[in-house]
């Protein structure tokens, strides 16, 4: 298989689903990977840390012939990166990280993830699209995109809440990753919603800021979810990253 790889790590709680405009809009002659990541979609809930999703994916990898690859994550996605380019960095050509962070959650962040995978252990997830979807999505994408709000909750919906609350487990035990963000050598670009409210602008400045080389892009009009929010302008991001000459 050729170096035009593209692999794609969705956010939580989604699934690979999420990236079928990306994937629909990338030039031709690339091949991607969209796996849905352990407990979501068709994968079975079996690895309880991000180290071991890492090596869950890079085994993924290489079962398809993938030896080096650009990488696109978000959020959750963003987080698995990291931990991916702790082990393997030579493996990837260049690296997208979208409205995501380097650094471990705060011990009040830690509380928050610990009490929500408790209540969908007693309640499911019935609950979270009216809970998270505020967050998740700018304001005039709530007021004016139905499509992508029903898209949105549809995904929350058809997640597996043992995977959602192991997810949550793994995400809040995640270890810091600004030393792998700093070491980082292969093109990278940094992408945020101007209006992302959980990844803000700022924060996401602030970590391109520690990476060498990297390019920082705000997406206006899109929340956390900026590659279903505005996809075309995603889209032409991941293009410019591609475009990059990789010795």
């Amino acid at each position: 298989m050729s170096d035009k790889n593209i692999v794609f790590l969705h956010a939580f709680p989604f699934n690979s689903a999420m990236w079928q405009e990306q994937i629909r809009l990338l030039p031709s002659g690339w091949n991607t990977f969209a796996p849905n990541l352990p407990g979501f979609g068709n994968t079975p809930v079996t690895q309880l840390s991000l180290d071991d999703w890492a090596s869950w994916l890079l085994d993924q990898m290489d079962q398809r012939g993938i030896k080096r690859t650009f990488l696109v994550g978000l959020s959750m996605g963003g987080y698995l990166a990291f931990r991916l380019l702790a082990v393997a960095p030579k493996r990837f050509l260049g690296v997208l990280l979208a409205d995501t962070r380097a650094a471990a959650d705060t011990p009040e962040g830690k509380l928050r993830r610990t009490a929500t995978a408790a209540k969908i252990r007693e309640e499911g997830i019935d609950w979270m699209p009216e809970a998270q979807i505020p967050g998740l999505l700018a304001a005039q994408t709530i007021a004016n995109k139905p499509s992508v709000v029903d898209f949105v909750r549809t995904m929350i919906l058809d997640a597996n809440p043992a995977g959602v609350e192991q997810a949550l487990l793994a995400m809040r035990d995640r270890p810091d990753s600004s030393d792998v963000a700093s070491k980082l050598t292969m093109p990278v670009s940094v992408v945020c919603g101007l209006e992302d409210v959980l990844s803000p602008p700022r924060e996401m400045a602030e970590l391109a800021a520690t990476i060498p080389g990297a390019s920082f892009h705000e997406i206006p009009g899109a929340g956390h979810l900026s590659c279903l929010e505005e996809p075309n302008h995603f889209a032409e991001i991941l293009a410019d990253l591609l475009n990059c000459n990789v010795p």
